[in-house]
């Protein structure tokens, strides 16, 4: 696969779908994607690349890729206390304090946050956001850490505005 002729980084691949990382030097605007198998190369796509696009990762079932605060899966049978941290797996965060190469897992220090204005909510009601940038580790792959807000026991949307962009709004459980 690449982007405006340059190979980029696949994180998954499958006959129906193909999941790469768009490089941090790819500018703002149109850009060009195409993929090449042993058979050929596909037609040109052109697709709009914006500073920030925050999309939360979702199970199979809708939920947010989300966990607790003690590093439990949030899920109906193990919802959040309000008051404690939830942290939802995102990709799109937009520019960083501390850049890294692309292909390469974000460093554990210095951590590297989002700069552009954010702002998250959860069933409607402000989340504040204690940490929101790369997870340690991983290639490609942000975190939000989100403060629960005091709501009644259920299953809430979730969601990250980055630069004035917001994410989808998979759930979360509270307790």
């Amino acid at each position: 696969v690449s982007i405006n002729g340059n190979p980029v980084p696949i994180a998954f691949a499958s006959a129906g779908r193909i999941e790469v990382q768009l490089p941090y030097e790819t500018g703002t605007g149109n850009a060009v994607a195409m993929v090449t198998v042993p058979c050929g190369t596909s037609a040109a796509a052109v697709f709009q690349v914006a500073a920030a696009a925050p999309y939360i990762r979702q199970n199979a079932n809708g939920d947010a890729v989300a966990t607790n605060q003690d590093n439990s899966v949030n899920s109906a049978d193990n919802p959040a206390r309000t008051g404690s941290i939830v942290t939802v797996s995102l990709t799109g965060i937009g520019p960083l304090d501390n850049p890294v190469a692309t292909g390469t897992a974000a460093p554990m220090s210095p951590l590297s946050q989002a700069t552009l204005s954010k702002s998250a909510t959860i069933g409607g009601l402000d989340a504040p956001i204690y940490f929101l940038g790369l997870s340690p580790g991983k290639v490609g792959v942000g975190q939000g850490n989100l403060v629960v807000p005091g709501l009644s026991p259920g299953a809430y949307p979730v969601v990250v505005t980055v630069g004035g962009v917001a994410s989808n709004g998979p759930t979360v459980y509270v307790q």
